[in-house]
This record gives structure tokens, sequence and C-alpha cells, in this order.
């Protein structure tokens, strides 16, 4: 017997869904443009390789002031190939830092998610990119210390070779630095270099612990001026001494906290531990090191430019150039010579004392400025 077609429409309604054979992908892709999100702190880690490796020092008023007023400022997200989790782009740690504080004191949903900016992550230039974004993003928020800016324009220059693949010196380092809106001065660069080659291994403590970049000039200029005495004068032992040993044993001695770190104790130890190799008197190497120093600034001036606020400019009409040329040429066509106007301005100024009460003269009017009966009248 034929099926009624009811019964037809009913069969075919009750077979399943058509099956995909395709796999089934583990996740939606990136978007390609920068596109708002609302992420969790379960989604969101912090940049690996941030340059800040200790407390902001203003931790506790941010987080006072999330704990208030909320994010007022997400830290921008990307996500790099092949992870599943977001990281923060370009400064920002500090902030998910406090929000991962804050959702464990309050258990506050608040605190554990928020809006954010996603922005792609670039396949070639990625890293450079989110390192001199944390470098900047840090030195506006809270400043970094000298040794963490220093280790981090390192970090870059290594990224900078890998992407041409060859070495690259300080000035290219300074233009590539500025050109990615992190600019770094050369004369800057040299100093932090100096300063991870020769300080760090001998005083981690004092550098991590806040020692300026004023002392840490002093140090080095000490070491360049030493060394110059000590290329002068060294005398060959039975154990052969390199400089920079000496130099590092000295200075780790003084390893600590940086409110402790006295510049003229070190200085009076390290000369007295050159005496020896250098068969010299204190006085004699400490005369030597400071000519060196008196010499070291004459070759390396400081020229400081004044700085004016943008208001002061914004304030004042700027000129047309046209207006001061005609004004030259009216001025020049006008005004007598410099010793015609200097004689009439004394006869003046004679005048004037001596007759106190009297008026100053006025000048006649123009022949344009008479009338026909007038100008007649002064014809005749």
């Amino acid at each position: 017997m034929k099926p009624s077609l009811a019964q037809t429409m009913k069969d075919k309604l009750l077979l399943p869904a058509f099956e995909s054979k395709s796999p089934v992908a583990a996740r939606m892709s990136d978007p390609i443009v920068d596109t708002p999100m609302l992420l969790t702190l379960d989604e969101t880690l912090p940049y690996d390789e941030n340059p800040r490796t200790t407390r902001n020092p203003k931790y506790d008023e941010i987080k006072e002031s999330i704990r208030n007023r909320g994010l007022d400022t997400p830290p921008p997200v990307t996500r790099k190939p092949g992870e599943d989790k977001y990281r923060i782009r370009n400064g920002g740690n500090t902030r998910l830092a406090i929000l991962n504080e804050l959702y464990r004191e309050t258990g506050d949903e608040k605190f554990f998610k928020f809006h954010c900016l996603f922005r792609p992550w670039d396949v070639v230039r990625g890293e450079i990119i989110s390192l001199t974004g944390h470098l900047a993003e840090n030195d506006m928020q809270g400043q970094l210390l000298f040794i963490e800016r220093a280790i981090g324009v390192d970090k870059a220059k290594a990224l900078y070779e890998q992407e041409v693949g060859k070495s690259i010196s300080q000035s290219e380092l300074s233009r590539r630095l500025k050109a990615d809106g992190y600019p770094v001065s050369q004369p800057h660069i040299s100093r932090m270099q100096d300063a991870i080659r020769y300080l760090l291994p001998a005083i981690p403590a004092v550098l991590y612990s806040g020692l300026g970049v004023d002392r840490i000039s002093k140090l080095l200029a000490l070491r360049k001026t030493a060394l110059q005495c000590w290329e002068r004068n060294y005398q060959e032992q039975e154990q052969h001494l390199e400089f920079d040993t000496v130099f590092q044993d000295v200075l780790s001695q003084f390893e600590g906290d940086a409110e402790e770190f006295l510049f003229q104790r070190f200085q009076d130890e390290l000369i007295d531990q050159l005496k020896k190799p250098l068969n010299l008197g204190y006085e004699k190497i400490l005369l030597e090191i400071t000519q060196n120093q008196e010499e070291l600034r004459r070759s390396t001036p400081v020229l400081e430019l004044p700085q004016y606020p943008a208001a002061q400019f914004e304030e004042l009409p700027q000129p047309n150039p046209l207006d001061n040329e005609i004004e030259g040429s009216q001025s020049r066509q006008q005004q007598p010579s410099s010793s015609n106007t200097e004689v009439t301005r004394t006869t003046t100024t004679n005048a004037a004392r001596a007759q106190p009460g009297a008026q100053p003269a006025v000048a006649p009017p123009s022949l344009e400025q008479l009338s026909p009966q007038e100008r007649q009248a002064c014809c005749r």
C-alpha cells in the first residue's frame, strides 16, 4: 500500500539533521582591525617582556583610583599567534595586577570583566612595537628605574638587529627608537650600555633599589678617567691585573641599598686599591683623575636650550614677512641719517631743558592739507 502524503512528510521531518564533515574551529579568528572587546581576567595575561621588574611607585594611588572610579583607561590587548589568551599590548601590567588584586579582595564582578580595545598582532614587528610601547607607557604612568629602562633599550636593540640581520650602531638605535615612538639620545644610550656592562654585574641591588642617573653618570665618568690613569701608569707585575677586575671588585664591596651608597667612599677605596699596581701615591692618582675629569667635561659640552611653554607663542601675534619689508622700506625713506637724528635729538633735548614751560613745537601742515586760498597766501 502506498504511504499517504502526510505520512511521507512526517517521515522526512523526523530525519536527523545534516552532519558537517569539516573540522570544527577551536576558536574564532582574531579581528584584523582595532575592535572593542569585553574580556575577563581569566582571558588576559600580562606582557611577558615588561621592562618594569620592580613595583610601580604609583601602585597604591592607581589602586585607590580604580577601586573608587573603576578602570577609566583600559589597557589595549592583543594576541600572539598560537596563544589562546590575550596579552596586554603596550602598558597596563600594573592595572591588570590591580584588577586581579581587587577582585580577590572584593569578589566584585566589575573588577573581573572590563572593556578594552583589541589591536591585531603585527606578525613582522609585533615584539618591538609591544616593547617600545611598554617603555613609553611606563615612563608616563610611573617613572622607570634607570636600569630597567637600560635593559629595555638593550632588548630593543637585540630585536632591531634580529629584524635587519646585522648589528646596529648606537646612533641607528636612537633613530629607530624615535621612529617607534620612544626617543632616546645616543649619549644616553651609551650611558645605558656602560651601566649594564660595568655596573650591573657588581651592584645589581644598588641599581634596582633606585640609584639615579646622576650618580650612575658620576660612577661611569670615574671609571673612564681612572682607566686613563691606569693605561698611562700601570706597570707589569708577576700577576697580571685587569683594570675592570679591580674596579668591579671594589665596587662590589658597596652592594646594598641605593640610599646608603656613598660615591666619595667608593672613590677613596678605588684610589687606595690602585696605588700598588700603579706605583703612585693617593694624591698623584687623585690629581690625574681630577684632571682627566676636567678634560672629559670640556670635550663633551652640554648645550641646554631654554624651554618655553607653547601657550606663550599662542598668545603672540604672528608677524607677516611682507609687512616687515614694507615697514623697513618706509623707515629707510622717511628717517634721516643716524648722525642727523642724533643731532636733532640732542638739540631738542637741550631746548626742552632750557625752556621748562615751553610747549613742544607743532609741525606745520602740509600743502595738501591747506585750502586753495591758504596755498596762494603761502606762495605770496
